[in-house]
């Protein structure tokens, strides 16, 4: 009996680069963990893997840090027609896995000495698809993305790319393809094994993504409590990690949020911001039988005598969610302001020019409901971004 897998469609995560006030998010963390289905078949057995990828530390490898991926799960081995199934328990190291601020991951599998581009999540409609890992061996001729829409991981607007190579298939944007992390050709029709990623998980949100088959990742957290505190002078922020558990804490690292890289296993680092404004800034932990746990704050970043800064805390919008026109009132008289409104694909779809004042009307228009983007300049300055909502009611 042959096991056939459905294919599915899945989502990606993260907001639009072309939005450049939106800091930068690193996606990866020691709470990142994939669980997978993969089942394949020659002319006696069916192979059958339910397993999940999951982070343990991290290395340096030339110039760069990596996570270190590992794989544990069951593999199965189901005759087609006499014998008895077999099953056997695994728990190895795969190899080393990165991202960068361009919103690339990259890989570096066991049996390799340099790193492979697995997904390039610079996309939007109309996009081609680079032959990364994820399409390798399908991408002739190249595939391209003909659609995208959002849900949400948590609180978190994910993002999904949908791919024409005749399959519902998606690239998920942080997280890898609805076909796998790391299996290439994983969108392809032409590999006679198939993949399926069953759900996701990363700082205790559960996102579900197929649910013909079983999610096991649970949003519960361990005995470990990563903690921090802080002090600044100007631009420069002293940080100290004072994080406690059960365990010792064996691997942790900072993510900033500005575009710098992760600071990795630095109890007490000293970080200088380029520029005034609140930054998302987040400590990471894992202690060494497993615990995860992560805490983030923001900054407020100031320099004394600088009397130019603005923050969402001056800027309003009402009402939002909106149907028809909403108003954006700011604590700042502007001059010769713009306003620009991105969707989730990253396209301006309404820009508002020579804005004077502190109130500017938004009407709707021909938009369609759903959860967009703005951001407000003025003589080539970001003054805000913030999040607008329109609903049909």
């Amino acid at each position: 009996m042959k096991i056939k897998l459905l294919t599915l469609s899945f989502v990606i995560f993260g907001l639009t680069t072309e939005i450049s006030a939106q800091p930068y998010f690193h996606y990866i963390n020691y709470s990142s963990v994939w669980e997978m289905l993969t089942v394949s078949d020659d002319q006696t057995n069916n192979y059958v893997s339910h397993f999940q990828y999951y982070i343990n530390g991290d290395t340096t490898i030339g110039s760069y840090s990596y996570f270190k991926l590992y794989r544990t799960g069951v593999d199965s081995i189901i005759p087609m027609n006499s014998g008895s199934p077999s099953a056997t328990s695994v728990n190895y190291y795969v190899g080393a896995l990165r991202e960068d601020i361009t919103k690339k991951f990259y890989f570096i599998y066991q049996s390799q000495s340099s790193e492979s581009t697995l997904f390039d999540f610079n996309l939007a409609t109309g996009s081609y698809l680079q032959n990364n890992q994820g399409n390798y061996g399908c991408n002739n001729p190249q595939l391209m993305v003909q659609s995208c829409d959002t849900v949400y991981l948590g609180t978190i607007p994910l993002k999904r790319f949908k791919v024409n190579n005749n399959l519902i298939q998606s690239i998920i944007e942080g997280v890898g393809c609805n076909g796998g992390l790391i299996e290439p050709g994983s969108m392809c029709l032409y590999y006679h094994s198939e993949s399926v990623l069953i759900c996701y998980k990363t700082d205790y949100n559960v996102l579900t993504v197929n649910s013909n088959y079983p999610c096991t990742l649970s949003n519960n957290g361990g005995n470990c409590q990563a903690v921090y505190t802080y002090n600044s002078t100007g631009l420069t922020y002293s940080f100290t990690n004072s994080s406690t558990g059960a365990d010792s804490i064996t691997n942790f690292y900072w993510d900033f949020n500005d575009g710098t890289p992760l600071y990795w296993n630095n109890n007490s680092p000293n970080h200088m911001f380029n520029t005034p404004g609140n930054y998302y800034v987040c400590l990471h932990i894992q202690t060494s039988n497993g615990c995860q746990s992560y805490t983030c704050d923001t900054i407020t970043v100031n320099l004394t005598g600088i009397n130019e800064d603005f923050n969402n805390n001056s800027f309003t919008i009402s009402p939002n969610p909106f149907s028809s026109m909403t108003t954006l009132h700011t604590n700042k008289v502007f001059k010769n302001a713009t306003l620009k409104v991105y969707n989730l694909c990253g396209q301006q779809v309404k820009q508002i020019k020579n804005i004077c004042g502190q109130t500017i009307t938004l009407h709707r228009d021909n938009l369609s409901s759903g959860l967009y983007f703005l951001r407000l300049t003025e003589d080539n300055k970001t003054f805000t971004t913030d999040k607008l909502i329109i609903t049909d009611n």
